[in-house]
């Protein structure tokens, strides 16, 4: 199998996840901030998985 763009894309998402998670647990003080986005880059990864050309919920109003 050939590894795309989003199969990239996902997995430095996941491990951006993975150390997003382990500076919160080493730093109480913004462990929930980064856990809540560790919790993103992981749902994130695993729409690119599920359809990596899906529309972004709402249009994706506000990213840019």
């Amino acid at each position: 199998m050939n590894m795309t763009y989003a199969d990239i894309a996902a997995q430095a998402l996941r491990e951006a996840a993975q150390f997003y998670r382990m500076v919160g647990e080493q730093n109480p003080e913004v462990n929930e901030n980064l856990s809540r986005a560790a919790t993103a880059f992981e749902a994130i990864a695993d729409q690119l998985d599920i359809d990596p050309e899906a529309a972004i919920p709402g249009g994706g109003s506000g990213l840019q």
